[in-house]
């Protein structure tokens, strides 16, 4: 039965640099966001290995194999993403958080309720066969045992492979300190300090409850991992039940194959981003503190609130 170790965390959170990090393993194999980009099918998407996906020998190999399997598949759209419908907002709405409510029991109902549609349900167990494919066709091509998807972002996903029959799931979850976090989502989306720290908040409420339904996860800092590699790696490498290997320094010796974002085509070493330390103003810093500090005191008992004060104690 293959192994599927799931990243769980939010975007910015340094995913891509761990799956480049787990796939040094030679029983490993990471391709980052195995969902691929729904693009049009003129542009250009740049494999880690710099070539087109076209032209990348991995990318190629999975299209001749599940074309194989007779199972659609091509460079801009994998098959892999769950689309039940053609509205991305109604699609969230099937297939992931109900609108303004998360809660774990709601989503249980919707999903019995969305598998007992006939048309849905056709579209799901195709994709349940498309992923399961992708899967085996990436292991073989390693010769690795266990895959590893990175779903910075998307923590339902990890409650939809759970559904697959045949798959051995494994989940890490990745967290990076809130206040970096909260910078990179300022600078690249344009939220306010307050706007981005609710989000992280929010999101890792979601993370913890959908990784919490399953049994088997570890917890793992951007921070240590940063800093304490080969440490943090043996610990995700027992967890899945494989010896542990030593990182060397220059994580692109390896063959890589990762979709992700775009570190992936340009750093070659482990350069811990700390950069929320110069790069936030005083009065930034105070209102993502505040927002943070305001919720763990208003929620005391939940395991968001462990981590604020995690962070703000280190």
């Amino acid at each position: 039965m293959p192994k599927v170790l799931f990243l769980a965390c939010s975007s910015h959170s340094g995913s891509t640099l761990l799956t480049f990090l787990v796939n040094l393993h030679p029983k490993m194999i990471a391709v980052g966001h195995m969902v691929g980009w729904d693009s049009e099918s003129d542009e250009y998407i740049q494999c880690s290995c710099g070539e087109r996906l076209d032209e990348c020998p991995f990318f190629r190999n999975m299209h001749e194999a599940l074309k194989a399997q007779g199972l659609p598949f091509s460079y801009n759209h994998f098959g892999t993403r769950y689309n039940l419908v053609q509205n991305d907002r109604l699609n969230r709405t099937l297939t992931a958080h109900l609108p303004y409510l998360h809660n774990s029991r709601l989503e249980a109902i919707r999903d019995l309720a969305v598998r007992s549609i006939p048309a849905f349900s056709q579209k799901i167990s195709l994709t349940n066969r498309i992923n399961h494919a992708f899967i085996e066709c990436a292991l073989a091509y390693k010769g690795a045992t266990v895959f590893v998807e990175n779903a910075a972002g998307n923590p339902f996903r990890l409650r939809l492979l759970r559904h697959i029959q045949g798959l051995d799931i494994y989940t890490v979850y990745l967290v990076r300190d809130f206040r970096g976090v909260a910078l990179s989502n300022m600078k690249r989306r344009g939220w306010d300090p307050v706007t981005a720290t609710k989000v992280w908040l929010r999101q890792q409420g979601d993370i913890l409850r959908i990784v919490g339904e399953g049994q088997r996860f570890i917890r793992v800092y951007y921070e240590d991992f940063a800093t304490s590699t080969n440490e943090t790696l043996a610990e995700i490498h027992r967890f899945v039940g494989l010896e542990p290997r030593t990182f060397d320094g220059d994580f692109k010796e390896t063959e890589h194959h990762v979709l992700g974002n775009v570190m992936r085509l340009k750093s070659s070493t482990i350069n811990p981003d700390t950069r929320w330390r110069t790069e936030l103003s005083v009065e930034d810093l105070a209102a993502i503190t505040n927002t943070a500090t305001a919720f763990a005191r208003r929620h005391p008992n939940h395991p968001v609130s462990e981590l604020v004060e995690h962070y703000l104690n280190a």
